[in-house]
This record gives structure tokens, sequence and C-alpha cells, in this order.
């Protein structure tokens, strides 16, 4: 079983990992391509390229408004208090004057060279007009030139940290899967042991038990049967076992049965035989004394009458063994069943509480007639060990089939003795065979019905089953 275990935990971790094999492959594709680089190589110079173009043109830019700035600054100048602050002229996109707005306030004067930078998003120089007086001339960058040099600048840096930083970005994608495949296969593992034992505890026990059984223990049976496939295996098994049991009880009632058969066969015969030769012997005895001695002639009598008694007994007890070693086959035809009763009824008296319908069943009815006075008999008998008064209940009702039942009011059938009473060496009585229930079940099994019992502290009921037509042996 442990090979059937580990076989259902790799076959479940197999199933349940094997779609992940693709899925790293696939996962590496991509972060090898993405990561390539000759990708990044041929990424810089696309952006390199773009920052010299925006270089390029800023260049032009500037060029075009130091032109414009050498213009704007021969234009009269507007009236100055102070020749220490040098005054601002800004000018538009197409290099013209325009009055001074608070936005060229911003510009931080002391800043401005006489060169041309770019300060505070503004071209600006440093001049002198006509009158020697300082003048700043400034001319607003435009947003988008300003906004895709910076996009370009800022582009270029995080791709020389991606290129620096590559190997620790691919542990930062493979450490994560790598932990998500190890979480998968703890899952994976948890479960597969989870459904290995719960298939193979069963299969476990289930072999056991084969093997108890095997060796002659049919008592053995699997109590845990859960659902599904395994669950039915173990019922079935159960189920068989069950039926083995009841077989051999059966096999062992059937031997025990058949050997006291031929045993009361050989003895019947053994019995009979000598009967009538010694009940002629004393017979004989008595009629040829002729003598006058009155009191050897009594002795005589005497013993003819004991032996003739003593004779009639063995003969019936022949009659016992002989009706138990081959009971005769029922003459079955239809009786009625309530004049069955009555006759009983009057046999036994007030002892004897009869309830039946008008019935008319298939039976034999001297058979029959045995049984139940065999039946009344050890109700009455159990009635009188138990100390109360002696009243059997015999009830008989058809539909399906006829139902016989005998009850007394005793006190019950032990139960070490529940499982022997229909055995044919079995009895509680101090006089007696034991034959009695023993032919009894032989007469109902031979009409083809059956013959139960409940039994408890307040008596015990005998129902006899019989059934009809085809259905009889």
């Amino acid at each position: 079983m442990y090979r059937i275990r580990t076989r259902l935990i790799a076959a479940i971790l197999l199933a349940a990992l094997l779609p992940a094999v693709p899925m790293s492959l696939v996962v590496g594709n991509l972060l090898s391509r993405s990561l390539n680089p000759a990708l990044h190589a041929e990424l810089t110079a696309g952006l390199e390229a773009g920052l010299a173009e925006s270089r390029q043109g800023l260049a032009r830019r500037k060029a075009d408004f130091l032109a414009a700035a050498q213009i704007a600054k021969s234009q009269p100048p507007t009236p100055n208090p102070s020749n220490v602050t040098p005054r601002v002229v800004l000018l538009d996109l197409q290099g013209e004057p325009v009055p001074t707005s608070p936005e060229a306030n911003r510009l931080p004067r002391g800043s401005v060279g006489e060169s041309v930078h770019v300060i505070e998003g503004f071209l600006a120089v440093r001049l002198t007009d006509r009158a020697d007086a300082p003048v700043i001339v400034a001319q607003r960058v435009p947003q988008q030139d300003a906004e895709r040099a910076q996009q370009i600048s800022d582009a270029l840096s995080l791709l020389a940290a991606y290129r620096f930083e590559r190997e620790s970005i691919l542990r930062s994608y493979v450490m994560p899967f790598l932990l998500v495949y190890a979480a998968l296969i703890v899952v994976a593992l948890f479960v597969a042991a989870f459904v290995s034992n719960r298939l193979a505890r069963p299969l476990e026990q289930v072999a056991r038990a084969a093997t108890d059984v095997a060796e002659g223990d049919l008592t053995v049976r699997v109590a845990d049967a859960p659902r599904g496939e395994v669950g039915d295996l173990v019922r079935s098994f159960n189920d068989m076992v069950l039926r083995l049991q009841q077989q051999r009880s059966e096999l062992a009632r059937l031997e025990k049965l058949s050997a006291w058969r031929d045993m009361a066969r050989v003895l019947a015969h053994e019995i009979k035989n000598p009967l009538t030769p010694i009940l002629l012997a004393v017979q004989q005895t008595r009629s040829s004394y002729d003598g006058a001695d009155e009191a050897h002639a009594e002795i005589l009598s005497d013993c003819e009458t004991i032996v003739t008694e003593e004779v009639e007994g063995l003969r019936g007890l022949v009659r016992s063994f002989s009706d138990f070693a081959r009971p005769p086959q029922p003459e079955i035809k239809p009786v009625e069943v309530n004049d069955l009763i009555c006759g009983l009824e009057r046999l036994y008296g007030d002892r004897l509480e009869c309830h039946c319908e008008t019935i008319v069943w298939p039976l034999d009815t001297a058979q029959i007639k045995r049984v139940l006075i065999n039946l009344i008999d050890n109700a009455l008998t159990a009635c009188e060990h138990a100390g109360s008064e002696p009243h059997v209940q015999l009830t008989a009702a058809a539909a399906d089939a006829l139902r016989i039942t005998v009850q007394d009011k005793g006190e019950g059938i032990p139960e070490e003795n529940r499982a022997r009473i229909f055995e044919p060496d079995f009895t509680t009585r101090s006089t007696g065979m034991g034959l009695g229930l023993a032919i009894t079940a032989g007469i109902v099994e031979a009409h083809g019905g059956r013959i139960e019992f409940t039994t408890g502290p307040e008596g015990t009921e005998f129902t006899v089953t019989l059934p009809a037509g085809k259905e009889q042996a």
C-alpha cells in the first residue's frame, strides 16, 4: 500500500506542477527578451539621437534669440532711474519685443551672463544698449521643447540605471516566481498527502481484512467507508464477508444436521429391530406360566406391563429419530386453517387463546398440527418455569403468506441459547432429546417457509411463515 500512496502522491504532484514548466519557460523567454542588451543598445542610440536633435534645435534657437536680442537692445530705452538694475526686454517666439510683464520678474537678473543661457525656462543674455546701460533680453523657451528634452534626458538616465541594475532586476523577477512555485509545491504535497491517505487507508484496511478472511476470520469488517468508488468497494467487501459468514454458519448447521440425521437413522434402525422380539418374549413368558403361585403370576404381569410401556416409549423415540432423520414429504392440499386452530383450542382448553379468520391455505394438516403442538407445549413449559399463569396466545393471519404466531409470557430465551434452539442436540429440559424444534424447523422448511422468533424478559413469540402456490417446496 505504500507503493500505491507514493504513486498517488507522485501523480497528483505531476498533475499540479506540470503546467508550471511551460509557464516558467515562457516567463524566462519574455524576461530574457525584454532585458536583451542588444535591445538596450538600440534604445540608447535612439534616445541619444533624439537628445542630439533636441540640443541642435536649442542651439539654433539660441542663435536666433541672440540675433533678435542684438536688434532689441538698439530699441530706444525706457526711462530707468537707476543704472544699477538692468532693464529687461522680453521677446515673443517671433523675436518681437513685448511689453514687460510680471512673468519677466521671475528671471533672476544677477544670474544672467553675457552668453545665452537657459534660466528659469527663459533664454537670457546680458547686453548694453546705446547708452551703455545694462539690458537683459529674455525669451521663453517653448514648453513642449523643454519637456521633450527633459523626457529624453530622463529616459537615458533610466536606461543607464536599468542597464547597470540588470542582474538585480532579473533576480527581482525570478525570486517571487520561485517563491510562488515553492508554495505551489507545498500546497500540492499537502493535497496529495490528504487525497492519498483518504484513498489508501481504506484500501489498506481492505487488504488487512482480506488477509484475516483468508485465515478464516469472517467476523472482520472494514469500518471506514468514505464516499465514492472506494466506499463502494469497502461496502461490497463487508457484504461479501457477511454473506460468507452466513454461508459458513448455514453450512455448519447443515453438516451438523446431516450428521445427526445419519446418527438418528442408525439409532432408529438399531433400536427398532430388537423391540418386537423383546416384547414378544416377555408376553410369551407371561402367557406360558400356568403355575398356581399367584405372587409369581402377578410379578410376571407387572413385568409385561412395564416392558410394554417402555417398548412403546422406545417406539415413540424411534419415530422421533425416524422423523428427524428422514422427514416425510408434506402432502399439501387446501386446508381450512381456522378448523385446525379450533381443534387445538379444544385440545388445550383455557390454556390456549386463539385468534384466526376464515383462511383456506395449502399445507399438510398433520405436519403443521405437529409443529403447532410442539410450539404450544414449549410455550406452556416456559410459562411454568417462569411461575406465571400457563396461558399461550395463537394468532393466524394471511396476506401474501400465512403467518401463525405462538406467544407466551415466560422469561424469554437467554442470549447464549438463542443461536442454538433449532439445533438437534440442544435442549434446556431435563428430559427429551432436543429434537422437537429441529423437527419443527424441518417441517416448516419442507413447506418452503421459515420459522423465526423474538424474545425478551416479557416472553417469546415464534412466527411460522408459509408461502402459497409455486413458492412452496
